[in-house]
């Protein structure tokens, strides 16, 4: 199965505390075993990292990306898309990095993963719980 995966996910499959964790670890275990094609934004490395550091958990995202990179499909985001993802922002009156994400599974014409509930609740793109 082909979809975008929010940072979220990856962040809450690492931290045990994270009230999605046993779902999100399920779903990351699919990915690292490659069963599913992931896309996600140049975003999400940077993201993943910086929520687990904020968390105390630096060492973590550092150890997820590193198995990560070489089983997601990494999007750069170009100025057009940027420009895009802002009218997705503005229309579905989203957080800038929520609308790359959702710009990012509209333009695909897939499902973005995600447990964060303005995203589930936005129509930009479909979206689906880990």
């Amino acid at each position: 199965m082909k979809y975008v995966l929010d940072a979220c996910v990856a962040v809450a499959s690492v931290l045990n505390t994270e009230k999605h964790h046993e779902a999100c670890r399920r779903r990351m275990d699919r990915v690292l075993a490659q069963r599913d094609e992931v896309v996600v934004p140049s975003l999400f490395v940077t993201e993943v990292i910086a929520s687990c550091a904020r968390q105390g958990h630096a060492d973590r995202g550092h150890r997820l990306i590193a198995r990560l990179v070489s089983v997601l499909d990494i999007r750069a985001i170009s100025r057009t898309f940027a420009i895009r993802a802002a009218a997705t922002a503005s229309n579905a009156r989203l957080k800038g990095g929520d609308a790359i994400y959702a710009h990012l599974a509209k333009t695909l014409r897939v499902a973005l993963v995600t447990y964060d509930e303005e995203l589930l609740a936005q129509r930009e793109c479909k979206t689906t719980r880990p």
